[in-house]
């Protein structure tokens, strides 16, 4: 089983929470009911796991170092945007949930 959260900086890691922050989660408005509920369910997650809730976000925020973007090909803009730029990698996964590793920019 991979380990999904540590409580120590790692190499390849992305800092989600610490020191009283949180990296906001950006998820489209347009985005199905489903996943926008799922932005709000993550939200209480990272609140009852760090004890700090990130801000829920509809579009990139200006200034920050790690976000968390939730969304679907083809309903969600920014996810659309991020493709076309191939600024993620995109798996085969029509009729499925999928999961998209980070990039290194």
């Amino acid at each position: 089983m991979e380990i999904v959260i540590l409580f120590d900086n790692a190499a390849d890691s992305a800092i989600l929470a610490a020191k009283g922050k949180t990296a906001p989660i950006v998820v489209d408005k347009s985005d199905c009911a489903g996943v926008l509920r799922v932005a709000g369910d993550l939200q209480s997650d990272f609140e009852r796991v760090a004890d700090i809730r990130p801000e829920l976000l509809s579009a990139l925020p200006n200034e920050t170092d790690t976000v968390v973007i939730l969304g679907t090909f083809g309903k969600s803009t920014l996810i659309d945007d991020l493709d076309r730029f191939r600024m993620v990698p995109v798996f085969s996964c029509a009729g499925s949930a999928a999961r998209l590793d980070r990039h290194h920019t």
